[in-house]
């Protein structure tokens, strides 16, 4: 007999940097730049992050914001 009604996959709040990075089409060594220099001049800064002992993590809802804020409405401008 099979079990028909699986529990559904729940999708992470917190992704890793690899992961992160793919989910905004960044590169991994962009969101390492930015953690480890800062904000720098004339460079678009880096998306929000966790530090849980030496883990990185990324919260969905931060790297939302952050490519919201990107956006850029051509018709408006």
């Amino acid at each position: 007999m099979t079990n028909t009604d699986a529990a559904p996959t729940l999708a992470p709040a917190a992704l890793q940097e690899k992961d992160a990075a793919e989910y905004i089409g960044m590169s991994v060594h962009f969101l390492r730049a930015d953690r480890l220099n800062g904000h720098l001049p004339n460079r678009t800064p880096g998306p929000p992050f966790l530090k849980i002992g030496r883990a990185i993590r990324y919260r969905v809802a931060d790297l939302d914001e952050w490519l919201q804020e990107r956006l850029v409405d051509r018709r408006r401008a």
